[in-house]
């Protein structure tokens, strides 16, 4: 396996990173701007449960990320997240994860920088407002904060585009501060304004507006309040790993060692956030009809436990700034005001030279031009830096809220993950390793569950962005090497896109943006959608298997990642966290037998694409 996959621009790469520069890279990837929002998107969403869902979380990503390691220790690549898919199940299954998480990518660094302006708007007026986003009241950026964000963005590539050298000395430079201000901080809120009351209220969240049991709610706060956002960063070391002088040993070490200490700092974080509250100082601007008949809009305290409202509250855009001011620890909030940043920007520089190496790693697949893989003087993918540039900057456009375009970011990327699970099982099939078998397993599950909670409505457009980029592989295909499939491709496109159409105007925007929708309706319109989707998809693959002699290996090899998205999709729908969390009632599919179900289909996925992955895998 060490030598499979390799191109050789892979040997021209500069070999300077070490495991500290490694582990550096990580570091400065899992504490960027999940650390200074998440704690109070959770609360917002889960309240005093949240801190079990860091701990769930954490649990979910170790068994990713020892996947991964295990992957990373015997076959290091640059862009490797979409490399090792592609060795162990073709083409298929290495262009749609490719795309996914080419997507995945181009919309973490914006993210990076709105939540930069979300913490410049505590001391600069006028660069976040309030607004509906999936279905939920969000901050989200003016014109005037758009502005500075796509600054931002431009600046990060210009620190990219001079080599991977300056990456690694600035992630390693930055290391100590992105530690020790997390540490500071909980050690502040613990000693000097904890109020354990505060774990005893539970009156109003988010998850409970949408009428999920304290257990469901438990694991839907993971993918939608930037917890497994932040936590997915371990993912950069091993992007970076054919660039390393000891690889094989330094990117594992780096991957365990990042993950385990991370997770301490945000369970212990989110502990003092919800103690550090003091709910008589925390407002939001209400509606209020006065004695005369007057309304007006004017701030309101916030209720003690009325969790939800801290979404949309004062301390909402800058969270730890805002508590630390308010508990009289004001020099600490100055700090989190530059903190604020350092950790968004620390984490850009490394989600900016990411995404140069997808673009590298597609290249390499054969899946983007091949002159994408060319390197610049600085022995760094450049051209593959532009193309992130452009993605970056067109990401900012429709998703100008941090919680929006983070929970696109994590479905993406955890459906991706998926495959680092069944890559590893590919691997290791012919060695019967019961240990690597149950890693690659375990990881597989953990990525497909993390998916499947964040619910129908952020799941809708990651399912239109993958049967799309199935429709671009085929058509792709067709233009490539065999014309003949034009007759398949063509009219599949055309079937993705009428399904496209309907999954996204008729439920997506209407049920995301608060609009009232009748439920027959978009049971209707559902319906319509994922059936034209699943029999279009069924009829494409079977005609290419027929027509495409060369095509077969990838479609046996990659139909399995279809069901298992598919799947995750339906039962997404039918679960409790589907139409019921829009409409109420009993789901189809209740509580935990929704979770025994995807578990289920992702075991017999994980199986299936272990058998059947090309020989030579």
């Amino acid at each position: 396996m060490a030598d499979r996959g390799i191109i050789e621009e892979d040997r021209k790469l500069s070999r300077s990173l070490g495991l500290w520069h490694y582990v550096a890279i990580n570091i400065g990837a899992i504490i960027g701007s999940g650390w200074l929002l998440a704690p109070l998107g959770a609360s917002a969403f889960n309240g005093p449960l949240s801190v079990a869902s860091w701990a769930v979380a954490a649990a979910l990503v170790a068994f990713m990320a020892i996947a991964y390691a295990y992957l990373a220790s015997a076959a290091p690549r640059t862009g490797a997240v979409v490399r090792y898919p592609q060795m162990a199940h073709g083409d298929l299954v290495g262009f749609s994860t490719g795309a996914l998480y080419l997507l995945s990518i181009s919309s973490l660094l914006p993210a990076e920088a709105v939540a930069t302006v979300y913490y410049a708007s505590y001391y600069v007026p006028g660069l976040v407002k309030s607004a509906t986003v999936l279905g939920q009241q969000l901050t989200v950026l003016t014109p005037k904060g758009l502005l500075l964000a796509l600054a931002i963005v431009i600046v990060i590539f210009v620190i990219n585009y001079f080599g991977v050298s300056l990456v690694g000395n600035v992630s390693l430079a930055l290391m100590v501060w992105k530690i020790a201000v997390p540490l500071t901080v909980i050690a502040a809120l613990l000693a000097l304004a904890f109020n354990p009351h505060n774990f005893a209220l539970a009156v109003s969240t988010q998850a409970s507006g949408e009428g999920l049991s304290r257990a469901a709610a438990i694991f839907a706060a993971i993918p939608v309040t930037g917890i497994a956002y932040a936590l997915l960063g371990f993912r950069q070391a091993v992007e970076y790993s054919g660039e390393g002088r000891k690889a094989s040993s330094d990117v594992p070490k780096a991957v365990i060692l990042s993950v385990a200490l991370t997770a301490i700092i945000f369970i212990l974080l989110q502990v003092a956030f919800i103690g550090g509250l003091r709910w008589s100082s925390i407002e939001v601007n209400e509606t209020v009809r006065l004695s005369n008949g007057t309304v007006v809009r004017r701030l309101e305290p916030v209720t003690p436990g009325n969790w939800s409202a801290l979404a949309v509250s004062n301390i909402a855009a800058a969270p730890l700034a805002s508590e630390l001011a308010i508990v009289g620890l004001g020099v600490l909030s100055i700090v989190m005001i530059i903190d604020a940043w350092v950790s968004p920007l620390g984490n850009a520089v490394v989600q900016m030279g990411n995404l140069g190496r997808i673009v590298y790693g597609m290249a390499a697949n054969g899946h983007l031009p091949r002159r994408l893989s060319g390197l610049n003087r600085y022995a760094v993918p450049g051209l593959g830096l532009i193309v992130a540039l452009a993605l970056g900057l067109i990401f900012l456009l429709p998703f100008p809220s941090w919680y929006a375009i983070g929970s696109y970011a994590v479905l993406t990327t955890l459906l991706t993950y998926v495959t680092g699970g069944t890559a590893l099982g590919a691997f290791t099939a012919r060695s019967r390793s019961v240990k690597l078998l149950t890693a690659g397993a375990l990881g597989a599950v953990g990525a497909s569950l993390i998916a499947y909670w964040a619910g129908m409505i952020p799941m809708i457009p990651v399912f239109i962005t993958f049967i799309s980029a199935l429709a671009a592989f085929m058509i792709i295909r067709a233009f490539s090497s065999r014309t003949s499939m034009l007759a398949v491709a063509l009219p599949y496109a055309a079937a993705v896109a009428f399904s496209d159409y309907i999954l996204a105007v008729k439920v997506f925007y209407p049920l995301s943006s608060g609009i009232s929708v009748p439920e027959q309706a978009v049971v209707r319109y559902l319906a319509l959608a994922m059936l034209l989707s699943v029999l279009s998809t069924a009829a494409a693959l079977a005609a290419g298997y027929l027509i495409d002699r060369d095509l077969r290996p990838s479609i046996r090899g990659g139909a399995w990642y279809v069901g298992l998205v598919t799947s995750i999709m339906l039962v997404d729908i039918l679960g409790p966290y589907g139409l019921s969390s829009v409409y109420g009632g009993d789901p189809p599919i209740p509580f935990p037998f929704d979770l025994v179900a995807v578990a289920a289909v992702t075991l017999v996925a994980y199986f299936v694409s272990v058998l059947t992955a090309p020989k030579e895998s």
